[in-house]
């Protein structure tokens, strides 16, 4: 399994493409007739989603800071009072190399892990760089083009028992290999940075500035909170706002997928909005940084619009409709002169198009030369040299475009060994999704599942 894992995603091809692109063909008109029966036959694609008008008001903590003070006996109690929030931690500074295991890897896995890190530490005390081994060696992407470099971490940053082996470290030492979840590790501490205490001068403006925002933050809340208690009462937002001289505001319509214009967090406000029942005040709701209080004032339920409100919309969609056609048709009769025996270059000369010939190409990739749609990608895995086209042109989002199989490259076998421990893991841990899914699966099957609304 894992040599066919290896070999299915590894493998790479080139194929010549022939794209029709359908915004190619401009020369369409539509009459008004045809837009007409275009909209009585794709109606439901136009009906709007239910829609509400809100009212709210909203209350940033921001505004409330000049409302806020501070003494220097407040901000020195803070201080005295939390001594652990004005510590600098002690950290380290380091490199590492990573020759990956997995977790539950075999006894033999580990071990040839093991010994192959500890012949790249024989390199690294005979004098060899160890940025450079890293770079060579190490299977941690995310560290190897930096030498190994992970900057400065603290002990709890780490897995415990990379932090034991790291922080045990003097600068410029290089430890034994150590293993954790994610497989053996050397590493090079290059620095330590011990801990102290922050003065109390270094973080008076610190402890000023948290408090200022906290104390601001809890004056937007009582005054939202009083507002929505108020408006709960007379169920009018607008008037408990008016009384208390706040700003009320109103949106135009929006539904759940085309916000509210000028609301940020407008995902989060129009969940809080649809949740509401109408005409109802909300609590305090904590939306992005301020705090906001909602009621819905108009509500318009989904419905087919008249052809004249989505005229243009529809026009265009029937363009484009036409124009897929027609590179559908040009496409489809280039791909009947290559299958009849005429040369790529000739056949699409004829058609108005041109040959590009990517470079090669995985699965799992694009071709560096000439971006291919992920439908082209699918479909030039499926060529081969007996069968080098396709039955039907491929459908993508831009049109239609024909293919032909060039070659195909296996990958490299020496490639796997590098790579068998990961493609291990991975297909394990695939296995295991599937089997719970299929266990939950089982017990849906086998199981009543009741809905009950908790009434209170």
């Amino acid at each position: 399994e894992i040599e066919d894992w290896y070999t299915w995603n590894q493998t790479a091809v080139r194929i010549d493409q022939i794209p029709f692109a359908a915004a190619k063909y401009d020369k369409i008109s539509v009459s008004p007739e045809e837009t007409a029966q275009y909209f009585e036959r794709h109606v439901e694609a136009y009906r709007t989603e239910p829609e509400i008008k809100v009212r709210y008001v909203r209350f940033s903590p921001s505004a409330f800071r000049e409302r806020v003070t501070l003494t220097d006996a407040e901000i020195r109690e803070e201080f005295d009072q939390n001594p652990d929030r004005f510590t600098v931690p002690r950290t380290v500074e380091a490199r590492h190399i990573l020759i990956r295991t997995a977790a539950d890897a075999p006894a033999a896995a580990v071990e040839a892990a093991r010994e192959k890190i500890t012949g790249i530490l024989a390199q690294a005390r005979a004098g060899k760089d160890f940025s450079e081994l890293a770079t060579q060696y190490s299977e941690d992407e995310g560290s190897r083009a930096e030498g190994g470099f992970l900057g400065a971490f603290r002990r709890e940053a780490v897995v415990a028992p990379f932090a034991e082996a790291a922080f045990a470290l003097k600068p410029g030492e290089i430890g034994e290999p150590v293993r954790t979840q994610f497989g053996w590790h050397l590493i090079k501490v290059e620095k330590v940075n011990e801990g102290r205490s922050r003065g109390f001068d270094e973080v008076k403006a610190e402890i000023a500035a948290r408090l200022t925002a906290e104390r601001a933050r809890n004056l937007a809340y009582d005054d939202a909170e009083a507002l929505a208690d108020a408006a709960a009462g007379s169920a009018d937002l607008g008037q408990a706002a008016a009384a208390r001289r706040m700003e009320a505001l109103t949106t135009e319509f929006f539904s759940r997928r085309q916000p509210a214009a000028g609301i940020d967090p407008a995902a989060e406000f129009v969940q809080a909005a649809f949740q509401l029942p109408a005409n109802e005040v909300s609590e305090v709701l904590e939306l992005g940084e301020d705090y906001y209080v909602l009621q819905i004032v108009e509500q318009r339920p989904a419905r087919v619009p008249e052809l004249a409100a989505v005229e243009a919309r529809v026009r265009q969609d029937l363009i484009r409709e036409k124009q897929t056609e027609q590179a559908g048709q040009a496409a489809r009769a280039l791909l009947g002169d290559l299958k009849a025996g005429v040369a790529s270059d000739p056949a699409a000369k004829k058609m108005g198009a041109t040959v590009e010939t990517t470079d090669f190409f995985k699965r799992s990739g694009s071709a560096p030369a000439v971006g291919l749609a992920p439908e082209v990608v699918r479909a030039a895995f499926e060529l081969s040299e007996r069968e080098p086209l396709p039955a039907e042109p491929v459908k993508t989002s831009e049109g239609y475009t024909v293919i032909r199989f060039r070659e195909r490259k296996p990958p490299a076998p020496e490639g796997l060994a590098a790579e068998r421990e990961q493609i291990r893991s991975r297909l394990l841990q695939q296995k295991k999704t599937e089997a719970w899914g299929a266990w939950l699966e089982q017990l849906r099957q086998a199981s009543t599942i009741e809905l009950k609304r908790e009434l209170t």
